[in-house]
């Protein structure tokens, strides 16, 4: 799926296989590639209208990432990790030295890159040459790495887990994430904002690099209950007995509160008459979590 207006709207993509596909790489708006079950490998230069079969190995694979137009590396099943320098046109598998399956791949540059998976954190400095596996001292299965630069990176996976490297991945820290549930995938936008997502809708994030996260996460739950969605006047929300307190927020695409009003109770009716027709989003925020839904106005 894509989206043209920072995911207010989605629309589906025709991949053109039933194989179910674990990971998404774009260069820019047209070149991307996907990857999946049986070595199910995808390539399109149209911005995903339509996808050619470039697959090359019947291994599964979890993870892909392009660096350049032409130089990419896939991982997956028992160990594989291959890369490309021709665009995904011929693969070279490279010597990982582990045997558990691997499930995510970051590269910075063309030299430095990381890849994890079961307990394994891989790292190269020569484009993949050599890979030299870590002890990170993480009790967790990892499921995704992200670096910020070469020192400073992130590695998730279940039970809430959360370990940070900041020497390249030679020692590694614990972070209280503030969930249980499996975090499937980290991202980092600048030097102190992290986001994690993860099972059930999770969405935990931070702006102190997690130094605090404890006590500042958010944690955005997709899951608020709004009806009649399409509305037209009369909007119902419904939230938990827990959550039934904090400020109830309508926003619009650019992020200017429309209407906004302090609940105590777990459910509210909001007059929207005057509100012009589209998509609005509906927040929900208190001390220590953010509700988020997304409503039509007709």
């Amino acid at each position: 799926i894509q989206t043209p207006d920072g995911g207010a709207s989605w629309t589906n993509l025709v991949s053109g296989t039933t194989k179910t596909l674990h990971s998404v790489s774009f260069i820019d708006e047209n070149i991307g590639y996907t990857v999946g079950d049986t070595g199910t490998f995808l390539k399109t230069i149209n911005g995903g209208v339509s996808w050619a079969d470039l697959s090359m190995t019947t291994r599964n694979l979890y993870a892909v990432k392009f660096i350049t137009m032409m130089t990419g590396y896939v991982v997956g099943q028992a160990g594989t990790v291959m890369k490309t320098i021709d665009g995904g046109i011929t693969w070279e598998y490279q010597h990982s030295g582990a045997i558990t399956d691997l499930l995510s791949v970051y590269f910075l540059d063309e030299n430095n890159g990381y890849i994890v998976g079961g307990d394994s954190f891989l790292r190269t400095t020569d484009g993949g040459n050599t890979w030299d596996d870590y002890y990170t001292g993480g009790d967790f299965t990892f499921r995704s790495v992200y670096f910020v630069d070469e020192y400073k990176g992130y590695i998730t996976g279940d039970y809430g887990g959360i370990i940070v490297t900041l020497d390249g991945g030679d020692h590694w820290t614990q972070q209280n994430s503030g969930t249980d549930k499996t975090l499937w995938g980290v991202c980092i936008t600048d030097a102190d904002r992290e986001y994690a997502v993860g099972n059930l809708g999770t969405i935990q994030g931070t702006n102190d690099g997690g130094v605090g996260i404890s006590s500042n996460t958010t944690v955005f739950d997709v899951g608020l209950k709004t009806y009649p969605n399409p509305a037209y006047d009369i909007l119902t929300i419904e939230v938990s007995e827990v959550s039934a307190k904090g400020q109830l927020s309508i926003i619009n695409l650019e992020g200017q509160q429309l209407i906004t009003r302090q609940i105590s109770e777990p459910k509210t009716v909001i007059d929207i008459s005057t509100l012009p027709c589209g998509v609005y989003f509906v927040r929900l925020t208190n001390d220590r979590s953010v509700k988020v839904g997304k409503i039509v106005k007709q």
